[in-house]
């Protein structure tokens, strides 16, 4: 995605005029992380890594650019010339995409100079807090019903072009098979899926010719039959099935959009059963979500796939994701602020997950410290050395799909899950405490 640096808040790039014009370019560490799992979440997928890295390797400020700062006469000629050199130099940290992940713990974190660091904090919040939103909201899709095909139908409706490619994205990661998104299809190499509109139904004389023209030109049949009586709709497309049987085709599937989507597939297979056709698939479409995909995978429904759109590309139950983009650490020492439920935790952080008697809980230290298991947040990007370790959106899916299969089913439940537990090391709470008391005594100085 081509991204402009303007996708920023004004107030980054006023506080980073403050931070030149006074020196502050030492090393600073930012986090992102979650401040609290919403309602209904016992868990969030993490996504985004890859473009958000993308964002980072093209921070520059055009000459246009530069030229509209210049116009709002707030920035000084310093500062627009630090500006027009401006690239990133630093590090990124992060959990490998696709991880199953909880509140507190730093998903993505960035060591750069405080202006540069200060500067990305919009986008980088942006992508990350998006792409691990519907990937959290996804995977709930595919918990509900595994082994059924899952499909992005979302671009129409989501809040944007933009949105719909990051929605086809996270949502692959988080456990669908593919998007109706070409866009998405182009640029990240994952399945397309289409069928037809009630549109080009109506654009023919009847029913049956708009399938007929339909099968003559394409191998993959999928028919929709809900744009009149389905009853009638389901036998106009086995009338076609049994006429195309001599050019060497078959009829692959036929999506229902509307109605009562449990009776109409229950009728649908009872007929194309008994018409022969027990090979043909049902797929469901309209306003659907893991609430009602639940319900009708319960009632027995004979549905094969689910075409997913509005819900899935909004999280329409659940539209945000509290999350936080924090300064945690300036030159080597670590801070935080002490605001009611909004407390930070200083210091780049070393992170480690572990299971105990089918509960989870993830540990964080201060980065540094040696703590038993894997470390979690390692480093992915070095402006010197380039890329480290950025999985594709197929090796994030793969992750995703691991740690989804070995995540206890309370975390899994879509109402009133159990949530993942988080633990400070001891280190890093005497720091915190340590801080604390920096800070009041400060305050008593002055």
């Amino acid at each position: 995605m081509n991204w402009s640096s303007l996708a920023v808040d004004l107030y980054e790039l006023t506080m980073a005029q403050v931070y030149v014009k006074e020196g502050f370019t030492g090393n600073a560490v930012f986090e992102i992380y979650i401040r609290e799992l919403p309602k209904n979440r016992g868990y969030a997928v993490y996504a985004g890594l890859a473009p958000a890295i993308e964002f980072v390797k093209n921070l520059r400020f055009k000459q246009d650019e530069i030229a509209y700062l210049e116009s709002l006469k707030i920035f000084k000629p310093y500062f627009l010339d630090f500006l027009s050199n401006l690239k990133f130099e630093g590090k990124i940290y992060s959990l490998k995409e696709g991880t199953i992940v909880t509140h507190t713990i730093p998903l993505f974190a960035v060591e750069a100079p405080l202006p540069i660091a200060q500067i990305l904090e919009s986008s980088l919040l942006n992508i990350i807090t998006f792409e691990t939103l519907i990937a959290t909201k996804a995977s709930r899709i595919r918990g509900v019903s595994p082994g059924k095909l899952l499909v992005d139908f979302g671009l129409r409706r989501v809040h944007g072009i933009e949105a719909g490619y990051h929605v086809a994205r996270a949502s692959f990661i988080g456990g669908f098979d593919g998007t109706s998104n070409l866009l998405a299809g182009k640029e990240l190499g994952i399945p397309v899926y289409g069928t037809m509109a009630h549109s080009y139904i109506l654009a023919f004389k009847n029913e049956v010719e708009a399938f007929k023209k339909y099968a003559e030109e394409y191998e993959n049949i999928v028919l929709l039959v809900d744009t009149f009586d389905i009853k009638r709709g389901i036998e106009n497309a086995i009338e076609v099935a049994e006429e195309i049987k001599n050019a060497g085709k078959s009829l692959r599937g036929i999506r229902i959009d509307s109605g009562n989507l449990l009776k109409e597939a229950q009728r649908a297979r009872k007929i194309l059963d008994r018409s022969g056709l027990k090979d043909v698939k049902i797929m469901l479409s309209g306003g659907l979500d893991e609430y009602s995909i639940q319900k009708l995978l319960k009632k027995k429904a004979p549905a094969d796939a689910f075409g997913i759109g509005t819900k899935l590309g909004t999280s329409a139950d659940i539209p945000y994701l509290d999350t936080a983009y924090k300064l945690v650490e300036f030159m080597g020492k670590g801070v935080l602020k002490t605001s009611e439920k909004k407390e930070t935790i200083p210091y780049l952080k070393t992170v480690r997950r572990f299971t105990e008697k089918g509960r989870i809980h993830y540990l964080i230290g201060k980065r540094g410290e040696e703590l038993e298991g894997e470390e979690m947040l390692k480093e992915v990007y070095n402006s010197e050395k380039g890329e480290i370790e950025i999985p594709s959106v197929y090796d994030a899916k793969k992750n995703f799909e691991e740690e989804f299969e070995a995540l206890p089913r309370i975390y899994k439940k879509i109402e009133k899950p159990a949530k993942i537990g988080v633990r400070l090391t001891s280190l890093l709470r005497g720091e915190i405490r340590r801080i604390k008391r920096e800070i009041e005594n400060g305050r008593n100085k002055n």
